[in-house]
């Protein structure tokens, strides 16, 4: 008697079958899959930039000093330049103690505080994240005033602001003179350049600054009694 068991695998034709039906669900699958990695990244570099405004807004109270978040070049090893660039905006932020009140960063002079990494690139091509800052005055909520030094800034006293002259100014009743303070909320919009019509991220930062960060299909949320907030966050006009 054979010992031996009639054992059956698959048949060629069986495995291209399934192989087919693999191939044609991940077709499906990748655009989604895609869309959530692009919507997270968006996301998270939302809360990147928020964290770093409510820092100054801690440490401009904590030292006495302006604290200025500009934009700045991020090398592929992930170093900063070291230097303010407004044209970098969306490849990192340089936080920094402005103690020579000349709204400029001088690593002689200026304390540097925390570098945020938004795009790990040399060049603007292969931005994964797009970075746009625009002021919105507090008589309209419209939020079309942009400002090109694209820079934020705390004073001590917690007036939160913008830089509107991207020209050093000289001594501290200039730096308050070249700065827009305590009339305008700032959006701040985080988008994704290689995609259409690509979902966005506001982080919103009130005159006395209260930072937001909210999706502009919906009403933010933890800040109910801002209404102003509120309006801006759901405003999708740029």
């Amino acid at each position: 008697m054979s010992n031996y068991k009639n054992v059956r695998g698959f048949t060629l034709i069986e495995l291209m079958v399934t192989i087919a039906i693999m191939a044609i669900m991940a077709a499906f699958a990748l655009p989604s899959m895609r869309n959530l990695v692009a919507n997270t990244r968006i996301v998270n570099r939302s809360e990147q930039i928020a964290n770093a405004i409510r820092l100054a807004r801690v440490e401009a109270v904590r030292t006495n000093l302006p604290i200025l978040i500009c934009g700045v070049k991020i090398r592929k090893d992930g170093r900063s330049t070291g230097t303010c660039d407004n044209r970098e905006i969306s490849n990192g932020l340089l936080t920094f103690a402005d103690k020579n009140y000349d709204s400029f960063y001088s690593p002689n002079d200026d304390m540097s505080i925390r570098t945020t990494t938004l795009n790990k690139t040399d060049t603007n091509s292969d931005s994964r994240v797009k970075v746009d800052m625009k002021a919105c005055p507090i008589t309209s909520l419209k939020c079309n005033v942009p400002f090109d030094s694209n820079t934020i800034i705390f004073m001590p006293n917690g007036m939160a602001g913008y830089t509107d002259s991207v020209t050093a100014s000289a001594g501290y009743a200039a730096l308050r003179a070249n700065s827009v303070l305590a009339s305008h909320y700032i959006r701040v919009t985080v988008t994704d350049p290689n995609r259409d019509n690509s979902p966005k991220r506001y982080v919103v930062v009130s005159p006395g600054g209260a930072v937001v960060v909210c999706n502009p299909t919906n009403s933010t949320t933890g800040e109910s009694s801002q209404g102003s907030i509120n309006k801006i966050c759901t405003d999708t006009t740029t």
